[in-house]
């Protein structure tokens, strides 16, 4: 399943051009100076980026894939607005659609953040936070969409000092958020072959290592549970895992260093794995408590 969801972005991403490359192309054809030019070589890198990602599934690439994705459909409703629906470029916006539903796809995470695996380890991809998923994030993407775009297109109208300007602050602005972005993609469940790693970095100061005899249950969380939430209210099943005795974690607050972090004994935690059956089975067949 998680090879046919791959291979579906793949194949989505190399038709892009015969879509929304087509429509943008049209809706461009009509700009000032060295623009429409400079736009098409804008395009053509961004495909050929995207493309690479698709090819290579890591959690890096996966940061890649996600932060490309919406943009191309931000490019495919530009150009059915600037083309008064035309076919092609309706078509482009219904392709669009697809690629960012199978960037965004559970089965796609899973598979490109298990490609950063040893051995006999399986990554499985934690939700992202609800605050950061449908706040901060669409908000850092705009700011870093626009950094990208806006240089190169006023350089592209001559305007060479405005255009010098946005450029460098476009990209500060690209690397700072795409380094924000990429710690989603680095938190996750490890599963190795004495127990389970918690890796997440914006909840605990380091990664911590719960042996599997050291779990005495693990399974969907129980309403009104006391367990820590370490998931940081994300959306979807919760799992809890209860400990045989409690163990010392380091926990951040939100917006705060990690030397500000205290050392707190939790026995029982709630954490939001984007596939929380496939984690379940996982578990069991490493023989890990599961109910």
């Amino acid at each position: 399943m998680r090879t046919g969801a791959v291979w579906s972005l793949r194949v989505l991403w190399f038709l892009l051009p015969l879509t929304v490359g087509v429509a943008a192309s049209d809706a461009i054809a009509s700009a000032s100076h060295a623009v429409p030019q400079v736009a098409t070589v804008g395009l053509w890198i961004l495909w050929a980026l995207g493309m690479a990602a698709s090819v290579v599934p890591l959690p890096l690439t996966l940061t890649a894939l996600r932060v490309l994705a919406p943009g191309v459909l931000l490019v495919a409703t530009w150009a059915i607005v600037d083309t008064s629906l035309t076919v092609i470029a309706i078509v482009g916006v219904v392709h669009a659609v697809m690629v960012v539903t199978a960037a965004f796809n559970q089965l796609v995470g899973d598979r490109f953040v298990d490609g950063g695996s040893y051995g006999d380890e399986r990554r499985m991809l934690l939700r992202s936070p609800s605050q950061l998923a449908y706040g901060v994030m669409p908000v850092l993407w705009i700011i870093m969409a626009a950094g990208l775009a806006l240089g190169p297109l006023l350089l592209g109208d001559r305007r060479w000092i405005s255009g010098a300007i946005a450029t460098i602050v476009g990209i500060a602005v690209v690397a700072v958020g795409g380094r924000a972005l990429h710690q989603l993609a680095q938190r996750w469940i490890v599963f190795v072959p004495n127990g389970m790693v918690l890796h997440d970095l914006t909840v605990l100061t380091e990664p911590v290592l719960f042996r599997r005899t050291a779990i005495e249950r693990l399974g969907a969380a129980i309403a009104g549970t006391p367990a820590r939430d370490l998931s940081r209210s994300a959306a979807g099943l919760l799992l809890e895992c209860e400990l045989t005795d409690p163990a010392p974690l380091g926990l951040r607050e939100p917006g705060r260093p990690a030397a500000a972090a205290t050392l707190t004994d939790v026995r029982r935690f709630l954490f939001a794995p984007t596939r929380p059956g496939a984690l379940l089975d996982e578990a069991e067949r490493r023989s890990i408590a599961v109910d």
